[in-house]
C-alpha cells in the first residue's frame, strides 16, 4: 500500500501487484480545478482524499476502483455567495489500448474505459483524478434551497412593468394623425 500519491503510475505493474493507494493530494496541485472554485485562504490547504485499489478481476480485466472525495466552495449563480459542495466519487475503470475493440466490449457495463496509446505509457493518475472532480462539478452551481426570495422582486417587477407600458410610445401614433 502506498501512502504517497504518485503523479503517474505504471498501470500494468500496479494491477499485476494488486497495489492499493491511500492518501491525500493538496488541492493546489490541481490547477484546472482551482480555476473552477472559489479561492480563499483555506483553499491552499484543502486536500483530496484518495483510496484506490488496482487489480485483475475474475475475467482477466485490469481495473482500478476506489473512492475520491473532497470539499470545495463554488459561487452560487443565484445569489453570488459561496456555497460548499462535498464531492464523493466511486470510480471503477479499466485501461484499454486504443483500437482494442474486443477489450472495450468485454468491460462494457462493468468498468468505465480509459484509453491509452501504448502499454508502456504511464497512467496519469493526478490528471485522471482532477478530470473526475471537474466532471463532478455542477454545470450551474446553486444552493439546494432558494437563496434568493422571489417575493422581494415580484412587487417591484409588476410596478416596473406597468411603468414601462405607460412610457412606451406607439410607433404608429404618427400615422393616426395622417389618417385624419
Amino acid at each position: 500500500m502506498l501512502n504517497r500519491i504518485p503523479k503517474d503510475v505504471d498501470y500494468y505493474r500496479f494491477t499485476d501487484a494488486r497495489k492499493s493507494i491511500q492518501g491525500e493530494i493538496l488541492l493546489k496541485h490541481c490547477h484546472r480545478l482551482m480555476d473552477s472554485i472559489i479561492l480563499d485562504e483555506n483553499a491552499k490547504t484543502l486536500s483530496i482524499k484518495v483510496d484506490l485499489d488496482f487489480g485483475i478481476d475474475d475475467f482477466g480485466h485490469r481495473f482500478m476502483s476506489g473512492k475520491i472525495s473532497t470539499n470545495v466552495d463554488l459561487e452560487c449563480q443565484r445569489c453570488m455567495q459561496p456555497m460548499a459542495l462535498p464531492i464523493d466519487l466511486d470510480i471503477a475503470i479499466a485501461v484499454i489500448r486504443d483500437g482494442d475493440d474486443e477489450a472495450e466490449d468485454a468491460i462494457n457495463g462493468i468498468y468505465e474505459p480509459y484509453f491509452i496509446a501504448d502499454k508502456t505509457e504511464p497512467f496519469p493518475l493526478f490528471e485522471y483524478i482532477e478530470d473526475e472532480l471537474l466532471l463532478a462539478l455542477p454545470l450551474i452551481a446553486k444552493h439546494e434551497k432558494d437563496c434568493v426570495k422571489l417575493s422581494d422582486y415580484n412587487d417591484n417587477i409588476e410596478e416596473e412593468f406597468e411603468q414601462q407600458l405607460e412610457q412606451k410610445v406607439n410607433p404608429f401614433e404618427v400615422l393616426k394623425h395622417l389618417k385624419n
